[in-house]
């Protein structure tokens, strides 16, 4: 038993696990019946390995501020998932890459940004960031795993399909430990809302960057039809971005907390598609 699966031993309400997905023998496409949705996916994966080493390092910072010990625990175990998050996520990239989709632009854009969160914000503000980004990653995966519509639509793949599944599992197992370490260090309620908006602006605006940017250096595997389509999937009344707007809300509720979003009927649910504990 290695140090990380240890861990759960020790009290953390979740474990690590090592998936170590195989992508190299896949010749499928990352989302069904439309390339706009693979363009999608191949952007959010590229800004995951660098974004995920902040919220490491955003929260080894002030760790020793933790309260509790069932606080600490579960600090191990988040920094062991987004320590796998970045290594499957990176594999997966490398493959995305080999697929004649270039997407180090957008990995380097995130590596930029990062890099001046560390420098020019103190220790408090990068936990805020990473509890803010917390939380749009966590109703983005309560959102994938209750939305069939959308799991029909991955990869036929299954490998290309659960990497998506197990990040979401995942982003919503550990959503609040950010979160509950920014309290335990007091940081204020005005910070942590104030980082928020632009926090969103800057996800929601390099996946929509990216995704277009790749979209046009492949002109012509898509059609007009397809682009309606995907923008009917994600903005409709019922799409995947519009029907997040309460979730994504709640969080400048200065009695927010993110426990509040319970995920865990569909995180069983979705363990027992992949197989998991």
């Amino acid at each position: 038993m290695n140090m990380l699966e240890k861990i759960f031993d020790r009290g953390a309400k979740f474990p690590v696990r090592h998936m170590k997905f195989q992508f190299a023998s896949t010749q499928h496409s990352l989302f069904q019946n439309n390339p706009w949705g693979e363009y999608w996916l191949a952007t959010m994966s590229a800004m995951f390995p660098a974004g995920e080493r902040f919220f490491v390092h955003s929260v080894r910072n002030l760790q020793h501020r933790a309260q509790s010990q069932a606080l600490k625990t579960d600090i191990a175990a988040f920094i062991g998932q987004e320590a796998m998050h970045a290594k499957e996520h990176e594999a997966l990239n490398a493959w995305i890459l080999e697929q004649n989709m270039d997407t180090r632009f957008i990995s380097a854009n995130v590596e930029w940004l990062m890099a001046a969160l560390k420098h020019y914000c103190s220790a408090s503000q990068q936990l805020a960031i990473t509890a803010a980004a917390e939380h749009f990653t966590a109703i983005l995966a309560h959102q994938i795993m209750r939305r069939e519509d959308l799991q029909q639509r991955l990869s036929s793949n299954e490998t290309l399909k659960n990497i998506w599944l197990w990040h979401a599992i995942e982003e919503s197992e550990h959503k609040n430990v950010a979160f509950d370490l920014y309290q335990d260090a007091q940081g204020s309620n005005v910070m942590r809302v104030l980082v928020m908006p632009p926090t969103t602006l800057y996800m929601i605006g390099l996946m929509v960057y990216g995704t277009v940017k790749i979209a046009l250096q492949h002109r012509q595997n898509w059609n007009l039809r397809q682009c309606a389509e995907f923008y009917q999937l994600m903005l409709d009344e019922k799409g995947f971005i519009r029907t997040l707007k309460n979730d994504y809300l709640d969080y400048y509720h200065t009695d927010f907390h993110p426990l509040q979003h319970d995920s865990s009927t569909w995180e069983s649910l979705t363990k027992i598609k992949l197989g998991l504990n």
